[in-house]
């Protein structure tokens, strides 16, 4: 029956791993965005540990391995290296413009060190790319969707604001329940993701793991079975 229960959940939850993986990957960014490459990289192995093929983690892990410093006489040493750190700084912070001044710095006092106009280049390049995506109008047929407002055909339920704490609660017992499900203890993820909805009745995704467990038993909840 457990075997049963895992296959037709596994639709709703999986890649499990995914989910864990991408929780470590958020730690790992938010790590990235304050310069702590020890941490970050700590959090992108935990990260790949569980999901070998999480994209975004893999991506993130190769930028470390460019933005490293690239040693050597023509490189300009010390000097370069200080502007180089500081630009990184800015850079990974989401302020491109002050990493780009900070590089252009660099540039003027090491003009062979090619990592500075690797680097201004990338930001030139992103700049832009973010510049055309604002420009791009909106297709017609959704600008008319748009005018029309939301439908009130079916009355939606108001999204709750939580605290800090009870968001922190509601995350904690998700994936307490996908570590119990990935454990083969389908009817102790269950009781988690039940938890989950009494304090986020509009969670989607522990809803649809609880219909999916429920409907792989006729409707019986796992534990009401294996009683029998």
């Amino acid at each position: 029956m457990i075997e049963t229960i895992l296959a037709a959940v596994l639709l709703a939850v999986s890649p499990v791993d995914t989910e864990i993986a991408g929780k470590h990957y958020l730690q790992a960014l938010e790590f990235y965005g304050k310069s702590e490459i020890t941490r970050t990289a700590a959090e992108l192995t935990l990260s790949l540990e569980v999901d070998p093929g999480f994209r975004k983690s893999l991506e993130l892990k190769e930028r470390l391995e460019k933005e490293k410093f690239r040693e050597g006489p023509e490189n300009g040493g010390e000097i370069a290296r200080e502007y180089y750190e500081k630009g990184l700084q800015y850079f990974r912070k989401g302020d491109k413009a002050r990493a780009a001044v900070e590089w252009r710095k660099g540039t003027e006092a090491c003009p062979f060190n090619l990592q500075f106009k690797e680097f201004l280049l990338q930001t030139e390049r992103e700049k832009t790319a973010s510049s055309v995506k604002k420009e791009k109008p909106a297709p017609k047929a959704a600008a008319e969707e748009k005018k029309k407002g939301p439908k009130t055909a079916n009355p939606v339920l108001p999204a709750k604001h939580f605290t800090a704490a009870e968001k922190e609660k509601i995350e904690s017992l998700y994936f307490e329940g996908l570590k119990l499900y990935k454990l083969g203890k389908p009817a102790e993820a269950l009781s988690k993701w039940e938890q989950v909805l009494k304090l986020d009745p509009l969670h989607k995704k522990a809803k649809q793991n609880i219909e999916n467990i429920k409907k792989s038993d006729n409707g019986r909840r796992p534990e009401e079975k294996e009683n029998l």
